[in-house]
């Protein structure tokens, strides 16, 4: 406590962990880590995956006012998480979500602007002529998806999980909004809790 108000040194004269242990004895700090890492891997593995979907469908298929569908869809990335939050709560309040770590899975994961526009891109990439070829040995639009598209887009999947794995693991706001229960917490909702309380 003393090298606080010492003169500041680079490196301090006294080393010791016991900070580290009071504080990871402190609580549920293994739960809430547990939560975060399974919550930020089950958002990441689900969202790549419909978001890889949705690119293909929207950059291949065609249909009447596909195009307004997902000039809307992109729209929705202007809107702030904040405004959306109100609506978001009452509906996962029907769903019975509430203090459940499924308002923090489900929304995220199935929709997600960012990577369907970011993979999208990369699908429009893509020489058509690829799937035609399948097309004519016989490939349904399912194993096209599958056995051609989603490995040549493991480049921006692999970025795009990155993103998604961090934005997750970093979500204060959300977990903060939906979860009341301290064992459901997650890992910044367990350190916000040394907010203040050895001042």
């Amino acid at each position: 406590m003393e090298e606080i108000f010492a003169k500041p040194r680079l490196f301090p004269v006294d080393w010791t962990m016991i900070n580290f242990e009071t504080a990871v004895g402190t609580g549920n700090f293994y739960s809430a880590l547990l939560n975060s890492v399974y919550i930020a891997t089950l958002v990441t593995a689900i969202s790549l995956l419909t978001s890889a979907m949705a690119a293909y469908v929207f950059a291949r298929l065609k249909f009447p006012g596909s195009g307004a569908v997902f000039a809307v869809f992109l729209a929705t990335m202007m809107v702030p998480g904040q405004l959306t939050i109100i609506p978001l709560y009452i509906i996962l309040g029907w769903f019975g979500w509430i203090d459940n770590h499924l308002s923090l899975i489900v929304p995220p994961a199935l929709f997600s602007a960012f990577g369907v526009f970011m993979l999208r891109q990369y699908v429009r990439g893509i020489p058509l002529e690829l799937e035609e070829a399948a097309a004519i040995d016989g490939a349904s639009r399912v194993k096209i998806f599958f056995t051609m598209i989603l490995p040549l887009l493991r480049t921006p999947l692999v970025a795009l999980g990155i993103f998604t794995f961090l934005g997750q693991w970093n979500n204060f706001f959300n977990p903060l909004i939906f979860l009341n229960t301290e064992s459901q917490f997650t890992l910044p909702m367990w350190v916000n809790q040394f907010k203040g309380q050895y001042l």
